[in-house]
């Protein structure tokens, strides 16, 4: 799948729960519109309502990944797991919204698992783009005192934890 078809840039009206269609802003569009505070979210609310972006039904060939992305996206994102959220996050997609929640967990339990191990939140998390995290100063320090607090980490979490670190 193409990054602008994943976005709904290409899309047309379909079946969609969504109230209605509407063509997706670049990506540094929506993250110029960073939340900041988890407080300021709407829990109530899907990626789709938030972001004002109804994404097309996926294709019947879609893969589980993708078919999964999409209903995530309608669900409200109080309702998210830690394994919605680390597929989601994992595919760079309602970062504005996801990230101040994730962070929220984190601060909890840094080693939040959802489906696949112990810290696979974090490691979502840790991983995104340098650029994405320009617009979060506030969750990057936070972020910061959580992970340089962890101790005993598997290996490659560590290098993750490593490379975030690095100012």
């Amino acid at each position: 799948m193409e990054h602008g078809e994943a976005l709904g840039w290409n899309s047309r009206p379909s079946a969609s729960p969504c109230r209605r269609l509407r063509v997706a802003k670049p990506r540094s569009e929506v993250l110029g519109q960073a939340v900041c505070a988890t407080a300021a979210l709407d829990r109530d609310r899907s990626l789709a309502e938030l972001e004002r972006d109804c994404w097309p039904e996926p294709s019947a060939d879609a893969t589980r990944l993708v078919a999964a992305a999409h209903a995530l996206r309608r669900r409200p994102i109080g309702e998210l797991t830690v394994e919605d959220m680390r597929l989601l996050i994992g595919q760079d997609i309602g970062l504005p919204y996801l990230l101040p929640l994730a962070v929220e967990v984190l601060r909890e339990n840094p080693m939040a698992e959802g489906h696949m191990y112990e810290g696979d939140l974090l490691s979502a998390v840790l991983t995104r783009d340098l650029s994405v995290w320009a617009e979060f100063p506030a969750l990057v320090r936070e972020l910061r005192g959580i992970v340089s607090k962890l101790t005993g980490l598997p290996p490659d979490l560590e290098r993750k934890v490593d490379r975030f670190l690095v100012p």
